[in-house]
């Protein structure tokens, strides 16, 4: 067995075996002794390695278990068993630093067998940078090629040049990849920084006045007229760009440009649906209009109601048609709206809700700001074709009762016809009819209990 860490310290303890007979007797014999031990380094290897880091180091030793590695007082990421720790070694600058391992029972003391030396490696240097020229807006894909370049950071014209993803430049011993901060007209020094202190000999990179943009595509091509949807407008020669879209500038706070994309939160909202054009304006000029610079602005409509007219006691099937009715999750009648409906890209199904009291109303197809995530309602312009009218239900009128007679003590089953019924209460002579159904022209129920034999109008 591997008995557990101690909690209690240093120390002996009894070891006691149990069954189902019970415990074992406490003896001398059974005492195991909790010792401290601090792990020890007896060797690593290799040795050394070079101020840019990347040297995989193997530490041996004695009570490493579950312990950590720390280089030159400052923690490191590494991988321990009870007898082997592994690392890599970051980048700094050259001299020695003492390697130790942290475990349950304290640091391991310094030695000389721990001692790791960093020793200078030789300066980076650039053999070419390709392009060799880009835009003064920035954001051109750079590679940056040469030797001893590896925990390297690149600077062209001063201005240190990152990848946009990570932040930084990306490093090894013989490339770096970056994109171009932006700059000046002209002729700009590229030099390459390794965290040991030490630099390449600069070499060039020719900053050109930007080109004028080009959108060659806008997606997504359509979006609701309130704005809010996200937007990614692709071409050349975008960077820092101010978008437009029919002449309404997005905010310049939801917009990022590189030189071949645009991403826009499109907060402003459209003048009118229909399709405009999307333009990009740079200090190199603005983009011109085409066809694959179009965004369409989109609102749900209501072209038809079916029926026009209902009870207000609702009830009935209504078919709402119009377009881009595919999003929409919420109906309005008037000044409410319901959910109760579903819709494909062209027509709404479901029941008519009730209304206080009979008049026209107008209905509208609702997308709702929650259901996008983001931004106000869109709504549907009303218009005489989205109309309806709620009409107060006639008064009651019974054409036929079947059966005509019935027992005093109730319970025969009875069918009222006639007209406007729907969600009618029955009654026998003022008494009411039990487990009633009706539907507008039908109602099915139980006669009730009468104490004395005679005739009676049902109502």
């Amino acid at each position: 067995m591997t008995p557990e860490s101690a909690t209690g310290g240093a120390g002996k303890v009894d070891v006691t075996v149990y069954n189902s007979a019970g415990a074992s007797t406490v003896t001398s014999n059974d005492q195991f002794s909790y010792v401290h031990r601090r792990p020890v380094i007896t060797r690593i290897s290799p040795r050394s390695g070079p101020t840019t880091g990347g040297t995989t180091v193997i530490v041996t030793g004695r009570y490493f278990n579950a312990g950590s590695v720390e280089l030159a007082d400052f923690g490191v990421a590494g991988t321990c068993t009870p007898t082997r720790c592994s690392f890599t070694t970051p980048a700094a600058a050259a001299g020695t630093a003492d390697v130790a391992i942290e475990a349950f029972d304290g640091l391991s003391a310094k030695t000389q067998a721990d001692r790791f030396t960093y020793v200078r490696a030789p300066a980076p240097a650039i053999t070419s940078v390709i392009p060799a020229r880009g835009s003064s807006a920035g954001d051109t894909p750079l590679t940056v090629l040469g030797t001893n370049l590896a925990g390297g950071t690149v600077f062209v014209g001063g201005q240190p040049a990152r990848l946009p993803e990570t932040g930084v430049s990306a490093c090894t011993l013989t490339a770096c990849s970056v994109y171009t901060p932006a700059g000046k007209v002209g002729t700009a020094p590229v030099v390459v920084k390794r965290p040991d202190g030490t630099s390449s000999h600069p070499a060039s990179f020719t900053y050109l006045r930007p080109g004028k943009p080009v959108v060659t595509s806008v997606q997504p091509a359509k979006g609701w007229l309130t704005g809010w949807d996200e937007v990614e407008v692709f071409g050349q020669n975008l960077s820092g760009g101010t978008v437009r879209f029919g002449g309404v500038a997005a905010d310049s706070d939801a917009v990022t440009c590189t030189q071949t994309a645009c991403d826009v939160i499109r907060t402003s909202a459209g003048t009118r649906t229909g399709a405009v054009s999307v333009t990009v304006a740079t200090p190199g000029g603005t983009s011109a209009a085409g066809a694959a610079s179009r965004f369409g602005y989109l609102l749900p409509t209501v072209t038809k109601v079916s029926p026009t007219s209902g009870w207000t006691i609702g009830g009935t099937p209504v078919t709402i048609t119009g377009t881009n009715l595919g999003s929409v999750d919420e109906i309005g009648f008037g000044g409410n709206r319901y959910t109760n409906f579903s819709c494909t890209a062209t027509e709404c199904e479901g029941t008519l809700p009730s209304a206080v009291s009979p008049g026209t109303v107008d209905v509208t197809a609702v997308v709702s700001g929650i259901s996008r995530g983001t931004g106000p309602d869109v709504v549907s312009v009303q218009s005489a074709a989205d109309r309806f009218t709620y009409q107060a239900i006639p008064a009651p009128v019974v054409t036929s009762v079947t059966p005509s007679s019935g027992s005093l003590q109730g319970g025969d089953a009875v069918v009222v016809t006639g007209r406007y019924l729907d969600n009618g209460k029955v009654s026998f002579g003022g008494q009411g009819a039990y487990a009633v159904t009706c539907t507008d022209t039908r109602c099915t129920m139980l006669a009730p209990y009468r104490g004395s034999a005679g005739t009676v109008d049902v109502t």
